[in-house]
Order: structure tokens, then sequence, then C-alpha cells
């Protein structure tokens, strides 16, 4: 489908493919590497997920927290409403700044929020350190899938797609 300027869905990348065929070149392992990459993120996001089965357990028992159940509903539960927060402003943040550099700016909230995490002396630090995982984990689920599906080509889009999931 070739890209026109009265065509109305002309300004949806996922309904036609950026550069048309015979008129450019592109390398697919580079398609394939930026969404692995991205990708990443997955990973990240679900490490923060997992992150409460094993480790509740130990914060119990652990004399320095004393965690009670309510605490420890908590730090499960604020990681959902860190990515409820973290979701909606990311997707405008993309329009605005692009999906590479806010996808590559997502890296500094998991760091911070891992940091806030080993080196807790309280309770309200995990809490910290679970709002922002859930910022940064909502964020990275709205971004990654819009620019992995912007980058590939309409023959591997799908492909890459999957990486995310």
């Amino acid at each position: 489908m070739s890209q026109k300027e009265d065509d109305p869905n002309s300004a949806n990348p996922m309904l036609y493919d950026p550069i048309q065929d015979g008129i450019g070149t592109t390398r697919k392992l580079m398609q394939f590497i930026a969404a692995t990459i991205v990708a990443l993120g997955a990973v990240s996001a679900g490490t923060v997920l997992a992150w409460t089965s094993p480790v509740v357990n130990q914060l119990r028992g652990n004399d320095s927290f004393n965690m009670t159940d309510d605490q420890e509903s908590w730090v499960g539960s604020l990681l959902a409403i860190g990515a409820f927060f973290g979701a909606i402003p990311a997707g405008i943040l993309a329009d605005m700044i692009g999906r590479k550099y806010i996808n590559m700016a997502l890296a500094l909230p998991f760091l911070i929020s891992w940091g806030f995490i080993i080196f807790a002396t309280n309770i309200g630090m995990i809490y910290a350190g679970r709002i922002f995982a859930g910022i940064a984990t909502g964020a990275v689920c709205v971004v990654a899938p819009m620019f992995i599906s912007e980058i590939g080509e309409t023959s591997i889009r799908g492909a890459l797609g999957s990486f995310f999931q």
C-alpha cells in the first residue's frame, strides 16, 4: 500500500511500509537485533513482577523489617499502582520525544527501583522501589511494543512483535 497525502490511513505506520518495495533497502538482521534489545524490557518487567514471591518470606523473617500482612500486601500492590501511573504518560512522551529515546530512558527507573530495594533499611524504601519499578514496567509495556511494530518491515513485523510476549 503506498502512502498518499489524501489517504486518511497514511499516518498510521501499521498500515504501510515506510520503505516501499524497490525504493530502499533495509537489513532485517538489524531489525531483529533492535527488537531483541527492546524486548529485554519485558525481561526486566518479569523480574520485577516475580521478585515478590521468593523475597517476601525472607523479609518477613528479617528482624530489621518484620513485615506485617498489610505491608506484604502493599509491597505486591504498589507495583500495579506504579504501572498505572507509568503507562499513561509513557504513550504521550513516546509521541513527543520518540519511542527509541523513551525505551533507553526506561533503564533509569528500573535502576532506581533496584537501588531502593537493594539498599533498603526500612519498609518505606522497599515501597519506593516498588513504585519506581511499577512506573518502569507500565511504561515499557506501552512503549516497547510500539517501537517494535514501527521498526519492523511488514514481512517480519509479526515475528518481531512476538519477541515482547
